[in-house]
């Protein structure tokens, strides 16, 4: 008789245990909670079956068992269920606590590796959006020969003579200037008064100015 080949994987071994014991053990829809211990029962059915070894069924055992399929099925008052599908003990609060608090933990570790997976593709896309910008263009270069541009240095403001004039300077008729705030204005005096000139703007507006705000022109 040809030696049947060993299984060593989880999913060959619950594969195996669904087809065998169809009533306990469930590929898919809901699970049912399994007697405490279904392990060593299995033991002993599958005594003279050398495909599975004790070690990978136990590893099985605790893989189907800790899935999220099965820890909803464990409910307290519910019934588990022996190999050939009759209903023994019925599970514990203790044991429903503790299948909720394993719920929440896979429940959590899915959503960080989801928030992981959603920041790794977005630094991807980032990385990318960088890659794809177009290289600004260069300057063009200047053909051979030319001589560079030379930025136009601005021109020199005029010197803005500050001195006034002496009263013996002042005569009417003459072309001076006046200081309006530090700028000087052009006029021509009209009249010399004690400590003041009137002078006539080049826009023919006559004002009045103190001797030390008239200028040479």
């Amino acid at each position: 008789m040809e030696q049947q080949p060993k299984l060593t994987e989880n999913r060959e071994i619950i594969a195996f245990l669904a087809e065998q014991y169809p009533q306990c053990f469930v590929l898919e829809g809901d699970a049912k909670p399994l007697k405490i211990g279904i392990f060593q029962d299995l033991v002993e059915q599958l005594a003279s079956d050398d495909r599975i070894s004790n070690t990978r069924l136990r590893q099985a055992i605790r893989h189907y068992t800790s899935s999220m399929r099965y820890l909803m099925s464990v409910k307290a008052e519910v019934l588990r269920v022996n190999l050939d599908g009759t209903t023994g003990d019925a599970v514990t609060a203790d044991h429903e606590g503790y299948a909720q608090e394993r719920l929440t933990e896979i429940r959590q570790r899915i959503a960080e590796r989801k928030k992981q997976a959603l920041e790794a593709r977005k630094a991807k896309e980032k990385e990318q959006g960088k890659k794809a910008r177009p290289a600004k263009a260069k300057r063009a270069s200047k053909p051979a020969g030319q001589k560079p541009r030379q930025d136009k240095k601005p021109a020199p403001k005029p010197v803005v003579n500050t001195k006034p004039l002496d009263a013996n300077e002042l005569e009417v008729g003459k072309p001076v200037q006046i200081l309006v705030g530090s700028n000087p204005v052009q006029a021509t005096i009209a009249e010399v008064l004690k400590e003041s000139v009137r002078v006539t703007l080049a826009s023919g507006m006559a004002i009045e100015v103190a001797n030390d705000r008239v200028v040479g022109a």
